[in-house]
């Protein structure tokens, strides 16, 4: 009467989202083992270790070796012996994070934001990114920025159910003057190194009389040309930060009478580039 083979003792190795490993220890008086995944088709094992890959995540895989004993050892077989196994499921987004939370730009300008998810090997980790006023600012499927008109908006890119934001605010292309610590002949030298660097916006911030403009200044007198923006090319005058205002007008169109009017257009003739005057 042949004896029985003893059952290999089968164990798990390895696993992973799409593969594992099992191992099992060498039987006496076996000439090789043979095993199945899944009661498919049986193989024969060239060693005590098998590893099978390209498998499904989150799957349930069952493996099943015996012994398998010489013609004419006088044995039989073994029982199979089993190992359910199932392999991992592949993470989903647990964060998204954005390389900065605001920005400020000028039209015209870009940044391209840069997002990181964790963990990285998530399944979902595809990003989507949109603009809550994309008049404002726009993005494209590559998280870059391009500032369109003066507000703000909001970015927000997002992977799985997870998102994170970036607030845009487009800004003017201003150049800021604070007269408060300047004398007025400072305040027009900075002003006209302001102008001979192109700058064609200006905001200026303090006393009314630290520009310099003469309050009896007009097209009308010879003191005209003392206005520090008399021939020149600037633009926009941000006066809004302005105080001490006199009550006459200046230039014959920044009376107290008329600030309430912003942003207000320029008529004067020989300041024909600005095309606005900013005031409180």
């Amino acid at each position: 009467m042949a004896l029985g083979t003893p059952v290999p003792v089968v164990d798990q190795a390895s696993l992973s989202e799409t593969s594992f490993t099992v191992t099992w220890e060498a039987v006496e008086n076996a000439v090789s083992c043979a095993y199945t995944l899944n009661n498919g088709t049986e193989e024969t094992a060239g060693s005590t270790t098998v590893t099978f890959s390209d498998l499904t995540a989150s799957t349930q895989y069952t493996f099943k070796v015996k012994a398998v004993a010489a013609e004419d050892g006088g044995y039989t077989d073994s029982e199979w012996a089993s190992l359910t196994v199932t392999t991992l499921g592949i993470p989903t987004v647990a964060e998204i994070t954005l390389d900065t939370a605001a920005i400020d730009l000028k039209i015209g300008e870009t940044y391209l934001l840069t997002a990181e998810i964790s963990p990285a090997e998530a399944a979902d980790a595809s990003i989507t990114w949109s603009s809550s006023n994309p008049e404002t600012a726009s993005v494209d499927g590559d998280g870059l920025v391009t500032a369109v008109a003066l507000g703000e908006t909001v970015i927000t890119a997002t992977a799985g159910d997870k998102s994170a934001t970036c607030t845009v605010n487009v800004v003017e292309d201003i150049y800021g003057i604070n007269m408060e610590d300047m004398t007025a002949d400072e305040v027009r030298a900075a002003i006209q190194d302001a102008i001979a660097d192109g700058i064609v916006n200006i905001k200026l911030i303090g006393e009314f009389e630290k520009i310099g403009i003469p309050t009896d200044a007009s097209v009308y007198n010879p003191n005209y040309d003392q206005n520090p923006f008399y021939n020149t090319a600037i633009e926009l005058i941000d006066m809004t930060e302005v105080t001490g205002w006199p009550e006459v007008d200046v230039d014959g169109q920044l009376s107290r009478s008329e600030r309430g009017e912003t942003p207000r257009r320029s008529k004067s003739h020989r300041c024909a580039g600005i095309l606005a005057v900013l005031c409180p």
